[in-house]
């Protein structure tokens, strides 16, 4: 089975990026490290109910390698692969009331 088109983490260059997989939803709060490396911290929510947590992404090779931690529960790392700009999914983020 090949890579989910709708599962990505998305870093904008300018401290911020968007993070999608399964039904989580999240904005990120990035702190470049080296240069390699990226720290950040995330808030959105998961089928409605809020989340948030901290994570690191680095650049291995050919891949990105991270790992993501829940405030007060889940932990996990990842492997993902870069796509080029034109095949990512657009971001449609919600408006703040």
């Amino acid at each position: 089975m090949g890579p989910e088109p709708d599962f990505f983490i998305e870093f904008d260059g300018k401290g911020s990026g968007d993070l999608h997989f399964l039904c989580v939803n999240a904005y990120l709060d990035c702190r470049p490290d080296d240069g390699e490396k990226v720290d950040f911290t995330f808030h959105g929510d998961d089928e409605g109910d809020e989340i948030f947590g901290r994570g690191w992404a680095a650049i291995k090779e050919n891949h990105l390698e991270g790992y993501l931690c829940f405030h007060q529960g889940d932990e996990t790392t990842f492997k993902a692969k870069t796509m080029p700009t034109s095949k990512q999914p657009k971001v449609k983020r919600k408006q703040k009331k």
